[in-house]
C-alpha cells in the first residue's frame, strides 16, 4: 500500500512540470504535429488517481470486513467445537462410568459367590457339629438309661437286703426261742439231777437227743445267719462299689461331654463371629468402593478477566461444580486441591492472539504439559488461536493442579475453559 502511494506521489511531482504525457511511443514524421488525443490531461489523471484510491479503499474495507467475518466465524466454530468436545467428554465419562459400574457389579457378584460358598461351608460345619451334638445327647441318654437301670437294680437289691434282714430277724427270734428252750431244758435236767429222781434211761436219752438236735439246729441257724450276713455285706459292698464307680464314670463322662460340647459351641461362636466380622469388613469395603466409584466430582470454570499476568491463571468464574467442598479456596487461589482419590480427566482450552503464546498444566509445582496456542512466522496485525489439552491423571488427596501463564496475553470469559472431572 505504501509502495503504491509513493509511486503515485512520484508521478504527481513529475507531471506537475509538464502539461501532459505521450500515450503512444511513435515519433513525429516529417515535422508534422501529433494528434491531440495522444495526450492525457492532468484533470483526467487526477480523476483516474481518485478512482484508483477509491477502489483501493473499497478493497481495504472489503479485506477488513472479510477478516472480521473470518474472525467471527472462527470464534463461532471454536465455540461449537468446544461444545462438541464437552459433549464428547460427557459421553466418554458416561461410558467410563458404565464400564466401571459393570466391573463393580461383576466384582460384587464374584464376592457374593464367595460369601455364598462360605455360608454353605458354615452350614455344613454346623450340620456336622449338630450331628456330633446329637450323638453326645444319645450317649448321655444311654448313660441316663444305664443309671436308671442301676437305680432299679439297687432298689431290687435293697428289697432283697430288706428281705434278708427280715429273715435274719425271724431266724434270730427263732434262735432266741430255741436258746431259751435249751436253757429251760438244761435247767430241768439240772433240777432232775439235784432231785436225784431216777427216770428211765430211755427218757434221758430222748431228752439228750432232743437237746442235741436243738443245739445242732441252733448252730445251723447261727452259721446260716453268719453266711447270709456275709453274703449281704458282700452284696452291699459290691452294690456300693458299683454305684460309686458308675457315679464317678457317669460324672466323668458328663463332664467330658460338657467340655467337648462347650468347646465345640465356643468354636462355632468364634467361627461365626469371625465370619460375621469378615462379612462386615467385606461389605464395608464393597460399599466404600461403590461410594468411591459412584461419587461425582466435576467442575467447569472460565477466567473472569483477560490479561498478560504471569503466574497462576485463575479460572474463577465457575459455571458448574459438584462434589467439591473447597470451591471458595479454589476461586481465591486458582489451584484445584484434590479431595477424593481417583482417576481424573483435566481439559483446558485457552484463546490467545499472542504469537508463540503457550501455557502449562502444573501438578504439585511440576510441569506435566505445555500447550502452544499459536505461531506464525509472519503474523498479521491480529491473529486468534485456541490451544486445547486433555490429560488423564491419578490424583491423591491434597494434590494441587493449576494452569500457569508464562506472561502471554490470554483471553478470558467463555473463550477459555478449564474442566476437571473424576471418572473413577
Amino acid at each position: 500500500m505504501m509502495g503504491v502511494f509513493k509511486m503515485l506521489m512520484l508521478y504527481f511531482i513529475l507531471f506537475t512540470t509538464i502539461n501532459g504525457f505521450l500515450l503512444d511511443s511513435q515519433q513525429s514524421n516529417g515535422g508534422q504535429s501529433l494528434p491531440s488525443n495522444q495526450y492525457m490531461t492532468l484533470s483526467k489523471f487526477y480523476e483516474e488517481e481518485k478512482r484508483l484510491q477509491l477502489k483501493m479503499e473499497n478493497l481495504h474495507q472489503d479485506t477488513f470486513t472479510l477478516r472480521h467475518d473470518m474472525d467471527n466465524s472462527f470464534v463461532l466454530l471454536t465455540a461449537q467445537l468446544q461444545h462438541k468436545l464437552d459433549l464428547l467428554d460427557m459421553k466418554l465419562a458416561d461410558i467410563e462410568k458404565n464400564n466401571v459400574t459393570n466391573e463393580d457389579v461383576l466384582k460384587l457378584e464374584e464376592k457374593n459367590k464367595v460369601l455364598e460358598q462360605n455360608y454353605k461351608n458354615l452350614q455344613n460345619e454346623n450340620t456336622v457339629l449338630q450331628n456330633k451334638y446329637n450323638r453326645v445327647e444319645n450317649d448321655y441318654q444311654l448313660l441316663k438309661n444305664k443309671t436308671k437301670y442301676l437305680d432299679e437294680l439297687l432298689l431290687v437289691q435293697t428289697g432283697l437286703f430288706n428281705d434278708v434282714l427280715g429273715n435274719l430277724s425271724i431266724q434270730g427270734r427263732e434262735s432266741t426261742v430255741l436258746q431259751n428252750k435249751s436253757i429251760l431244758m438244761d435247767q430241768e435236767i439240772s433240777k432232775l439231777k439235784q432231785l436225784g429222781s431216777i427216770q428211765p434211761l430211755k427218757e434221758i436219752k430222748t431228752l439228750q437227743q432232743s437237746v442235741q438236735t436243738i443245739t445242732a439246729q441252733t448252730n445251723s441257724l447261727s452259721m446260716k445267719e453268719r453266711a447270709r450276713s456275709q453274703d449281704f455285706l458282700a452284696l452291699y459292698n459290691m452294690t456300693t462299689n458299683s454305684l460309686n464307680e458308675l457315679e464317678v464314670r457317669t460324672h466323668s463322662k458328663i463332664n467330658q461331654l460338657e467340655n467337648i460340647t462347650l468347646a465345640q459351641l465356643h468354636d462355632i461362636e468364634k467361627k461365626s463371629e469371625e465370619t460375621e466380622n469378615l462379612n462386615n469388613l467385606t461389605f464395608s469395603r464393597i460399599q466404600q468402593q461403590i461410594n468411591e466409584s459412584t461419587e461425582q466430582v466435576a467442575m467447569t470454570a472460565h477466567p473472569t478477566f483477560s490479561g498478560t499476568s504471569s503466574g497462576i491463571m485463575k479460572f474463577d468464574d465457575v459455571s458448574f461444580s459438584i462434589g467439591i467442598n473447597n470451591l471458595a479456596a479454589y476461586k481465591n487461589t486458582g489451584k484445584f486441591i484434590c479431595e477424593r482419590k481417583g482417576l481424573y480427566i483435566i481439559s483446558s482450552s485457552i484463546m490467545s492472539h499472542a504469537n508463540l503464546g503457550d501455557y502449562y498444566i502444573m501438578l504439585n509445582d511440576n510441569i506435566i504439559s505445555e500447550t502452544r496456542v499459536g505461531y506464525s512466522s509472519s503474523p498479521p496485525s491480529s491473529m486468534y488461536h485456541t490451544g486445547t489439552i486433555v490429560l488423564a491423571l491419578q490424583l491423591h488427596p491434597n494434590d494441587s493442579v493449576w494452569v500457569h501463564n508464562p506472561g502471554y496475553y490470554m483471553n478470558g470469559g467463555l473463550y477459555s475453559t478449564l474442566t476437571i472431572v473424576k471418572v473413577k
